[in-house]
């Protein structure tokens, strides 16, 4: 009877590998500290005085000096914990919030047959790169590399190869006695409508696709005729998920034994190739799809913050945005990216050729961050001539997808921190009226109008200058509706300061309104010509003086046009039925219609 043992699927176990930290599972058995781009501590496993225990999170494994202790993440539960595989692997998955696959039941005979995938792979790579140097079948190939001035030493590197014609490739399999189903079980043959099997690739360019271990495990094709599409990937595998991987992540990740500074995604394996054969490494790119979630994780585990580096014409511009969308419910204030996007019309090739190699590095250090990104994207896709030229309906939409990104972060003071720029950028660009509307408060004539918009400003000014009379007459003024724009937008922000620092200090108020890019009216607010028309506000000897104040602006601005209203309606109601509770009514209005002028009879505006 054939021994048949449980395992878990490759890519499930890559994944489970790719979402953990090696230094986080092995921090709490020993105090590492980062060595270049090792770790190093007393080893785990034996008693020692010196450190001898070294952890590279990159690789994902470990390795003791000392007592000869190595292995991967499994192996240090294993060992330490006195886990079984399966139960190692069922900790890191639930750790790593990876839902559990079905145990996969693998017989020995399978388990060969999965290494004839690797075995057919690697020999179709050394296929390719024969073919490519073959004096008559990679001329084309060659002739191609040579005008985007790839040199043979790079193309070495990175395994560059040739597909030929589909009858060579098909005669090297006969030649080779290989098996066309285990060809076609990793990509590199299908089957047609006519039952004939023919291969994948074909005179195309060939790039080898490579797993964070730098075994191949597919491969992509530029055409070199006039076949479609011109890039082509491998069918998905057992062995090979796209959504999982990047080209040219172990070129980044180890170049002579180093790893790139800086990690910067670009649109295709032409780009990483050319950026690499200019000397500058840590170009990876997606396979043909968008940016993903998961290799967004793979690139977090060596780089606290990749730059996204696409093209600046309007497709890549989207592609860029709806990258950093994807990834905003993962950012962390550890673990963020950037946006670098290029001039319109070039590649990062173009780029060095035009500017050099010094220029590219400055281009990658200035990439903009998520919160300096996002705002400009979104205001440019819905108010393309300018946010002051757009509509309020457009204003308040943008406004509101804004808020909606930023509550997109799960981390809440990152998400609060993300508000706080985006409305900063979406109000500077709206500054203009803040100075517009100050402008015109200080030119009025004494119109009933004129004084209104007078009133509130100084009913706010009075806010901005004692912010603890905000908190006493929150109730009553939360709801007033405002005929100054520039200040029904800005009090909300006096509102969420109250609600988030829980300070009554004037100075704590300047800091968080220049934090949320309303600094103008710190300058407005205390504006002399304001304050003149209010000195019986910012004279005041007392608290209560203050108040009552404040009070004659309230009465003046919202009391008395409601006490006249009240009293207007109540007489056109006596005028329809001539009663005694109604003319009761009107005389007790007309009473109170009369106090409330008595107490801001001395208000000049």
């Amino acid at each position: 009877m054939t021994q048949m043992r449980g395992t878990f699927p490759p890519s499930f176990l890559d994944e489970v590998r790719e979402r953990t930290s090696l230094v986080s599972i092995i921090s709490p058995y020993s105090k590492l500290v980062k060595k270049g781009r090792e770790y190093s501590g007393l080893c785990p496993f034996h008693q020692e005085k010196s450190p001898s225990f070294t952890v590279n999170d990159d690789k994902g494994v470990y390795y003791c000096f000392g007592c000869g202790a190595s292995g991967n993440v499994f192996d240090f539960l294993k060992d330490k914990m006195s886990m079984n595989f399966p139960e190692a692997v069922t900790y890191l998955a639930e750790r790593a919030g990876i839902p559990l696959p079905q145990m996969e039941q693998v017989s020995p005979e399978e388990h060969d047959a999965r290494k004839n995938l690797w075995d057919a792979l690697e020999a179709a790579t050394q296929y390719f790169e024969s073919c490519l140097q073959d004096p008559t079948l990679g001329k084309s190939a060659r002739e191609y590399l040579e005008r985007r001035q790839i040199q043979p030493t790079t193309q070495s590197h990175f395994r560059v190869g040739y597909a030929p014609p589909a009858k060579d490739f098909m005669a090297w399999t006969k030649r080779q006695q290989l098996d066309l189903n285990v060809l076609e079980k990793v990509g590199l043959v299908r089957t047609y409508e006519d039952g004939n099997k023919g291969p994948w690739f074909h005179h195309r360019i060939i790039f080898p696709i490579l797993n964070p271990q730098g075994k191949v495990i597919a491969f992509g094709g530029r055409v070199l005729g006039d076949q479609k599409p011109k890039y082509l990937n491998s069918p998905e595998t057992a062995l090979f998920n796209k959504r999982r991987v990047l080209y040219g992540l172990p070129y980044a990740q180890n170049r002579g034994g180093k790893k790139a500074e800086n990690v910067f995604v670009v649109e295709g394996y032409m780009d990483a190739i050319s950026l690499a054969d200019k000397g500058i490494q840590g170009a990876v790119a997606p396979l043909g799809t968008a940016l993903s979630e998961e290799q967004m994780q793979i690139l977090w585990r060596s780089w606290d913050s990749p730059v996204l580096c696409f093209d600046g014409d309007l497709a890549g511009r989207k592609a860029a945005f709806r990258s950093v969308e994807r990834m905003l419910p993962q950012i962390t204030t550890s673990k963020t990216l950037r946006v670098a996007l290029l001039p319109e019309g070039q590649d990062p090739d173009d780029f060095i050729k035009v500017h050099g190699i010094e220029k590219w590095k400055s281009f990658i250090k200035q990439a903009l961050s998520i919160d300096a990104f996002l705002p400009e994207e979104v205001i440019q896709a819905s108010a393309p001539k300018g946010l002051k030229n757009a509509s309020s309906e457009v204003q308040a939409s943008i406004k509101k997808h804004l808020s909606q990104l930023s509550k997109m972060v799960k981390d809440v003071d990152l998400s609060r921190a993300f508000e706080k720029k985006f409305l900063g950028v979406f109000y500077e660009k709206l500054r203009y009226k803040a100075q517009k509307s100050m402008k015109n408060q200080l030119h009025m004539t004494h119109t009933e109008h004129q004084a209104k918009r007078r009133c509130e400003w100084l009913i706010v000014s009075a806010f901005f200058h004692f912010p603890w009379l905000l908190e006493e007459k929150l109730s009553q003024f939360e709801n007033y509706e405002f005929q100054d724009q520039g200040l029904a937008e800005l009090v909300p922000f006096f509102f969420q300061y109250l609600e988030e620092e829980n300070s009554l200090e004037k100075e704590n108020l300047i800091t968080y309104l220049k934090n949320y890019g309303q600094g103008i009216w710190v300058e407005k607010f205390q504006d002399p010509k304001l304050l003149a028309h209010g000195r019986f506000l910012f004279d005041a000897t007392s608290p209560e003086i203050l108040r009552e104040g404040w009070q004659k602006l309230w009465d003046q601005l919202v009391t008395l046009p409601e006490a006249e209203n009240d009293l207007k309606s109540a007489e056109e109601q006596m005028a329809k039925d001539m009663t005694p509770e109604a003319w009761e009514r009107v005389q007790n209005l007309k009473a109170y219609l009369d106090e409330v002028r008595t107490r801001v009879q001395d208000i000049q505006l």
